[in-house]
C-alpha cells in the first residue's frame, strides 16, 4: 500500500526564494526535498497547498509527499521535524488518506498581512513599515467592496492570468493596533500578486491618493494598470489552508501503517 504524509509548516520567508525550486537557489520545497532525499536514500519532492514567492513568509503552509512506503511513512514522520533548519517548523506531521492532495484538495486558503506604522529595525523583514497616518474609516471601506465573489483580474500580475479569474473573497478586514494593523482575507482561491496588490492599493486610498469608491472602477476594469502598486513580500504570510473534514481527522491511520516507535 502506497502511503500519504502530510506536514503543516511554517517559515520565515527571508532567507527563502519562494516556495518553488529554482537551481542554484535556496526554496522552501528545495529545502524539504534535500532532507527528504537524505532520509529515503532517493530522490523526493514534496508538494506545497500554495506557492508563496521571495520573502513570503508562512504560518500555516501544508504540504504532502505520498508514494512512501510504509517503513518509509514512519521514517519521514519520526525524523523529518528534527532534520529542518532554524528559519522552518514543522507544526504538525502526520498519515493522511492517500487521495489528500495539499493543492487540489484545498477548499480555502487564509492570508495575513502584517503593516507596521513605525520604523522597527527588528521586523523590517517581517512587515511592510508604512510611515505617515493612514485614514484607517477609508480603508475599511475599500475592504468592504471587495468581499463576495468578482473577477480580480484588476489585481492579478498581467503574465499569469488565466481563462477565469473569479475569486470568492469570503473575508476582508484590517485588525488595527496603535502602531501596526493586520488584514485579513480568506477565499477559495487568490491569484498571483492578488493579496499584495490589494494591499498597495488599500495604503493609496489610506495616503488619500485615491478614494473607496474607486475599487468598484477597478475591479470591472479587469486591467492591472487600474489597481495600486504591489506592495513588498516581507509583510504576506499564508496563514491556514482548509480541507473537508475527512482531510483533516488527525486520528486517521491507513491500513498496514508501522506504528511509531515510542522508546
Amino acid at each position: 500500500m502506497i502511503h500519504n504524509i502530510r506536514l503543516d509548516l511554517a517559515y520565515d520567508g527571508a532567507a527563502f526564494h519562494g516556495w518553488q525550486v529554482q537551481p542554484g537557489l535556496r526554496t522552501v520545497q528545495g529545502e524539504l526535498a534535500r532532507q527528504l532525499s537524505r532520509l529515503l536514500d532517493r530522490e523526493a519532492r514534496p508538494t506545497g497547498a500554495g506557492r508563496t514567492d521571495t520573502g513570503v513568509h508562512a504560518l500555516g503552509q501544508v504540504v504532502h509527499m505520498s508514494g512512501l512506503s510504509a517503513d518509509e511513512a514512519a521514517r519521514v514522520i519520526r525524523a523529518l521535524p528534527g532534520m529542518v533548519p532554524e528559519d522552518m517548523w514543522i507544526a504538525s506531521i502526520r498519515e493522511v488518506s492517500p487521495t489528500f492532495h495539499a493543492r487540489f484538495s484545498a477548499c480555502w486558503r487564509r492570508y495575513e498581512y502584517h503593516l507596521g506604522f513605525k520604523p522597527d529595525v527588528f521586523r523590517r523583514h517581517l512587515e511592510w513599515q508604512v510611515p505617515g497616518t493612514l485614514d484607517r474609516a477609508a480603508m475599511e471601506t475599500a475592504t468592504a467592496r471587495m468581499i463576495g465573489a468578482h473577477d480580480f483580474s484588476s489585481f492579478c500580475k498581467t503574465s499569469s492570468l488565466k481563462e477565469n479569474n473569479h475569486c470568492d473573497l469570503r473575508h476582508c478586514r484590517f485588525e488595527w493596533s496603535d502602531d501596526s494593523a493586520i488584514l485579513h482575507l480568506q477565499a477559495d482561491r487568490f491569484l498571483h500578486h492578488m493579496v499584495r496588490t490589494l494591499v498597495g492599493t488599500f495604503v493609496e486610498i489610506g495616503r488619500g491618493e485615491c478614494s473607496p469608491e474607486d475599487m468598484v472602477a477597478i475591479l470591472a476594469a479587469r486591467d492591472r494598470r487600474f489597481a495600486g502598486n504591489m506592495a513588498p513580500p516581507q509583510g504576506l504570510y499564508l496563514a491556514q489552508v482548509g480541507y473537508a473534514a475527512e482531510f483533516d481527522d488527525p486520528t486517521y491511520t491507513a491500513p498496514g501503517s508501522i506504528p511509531e516507535d515510542k522508546t
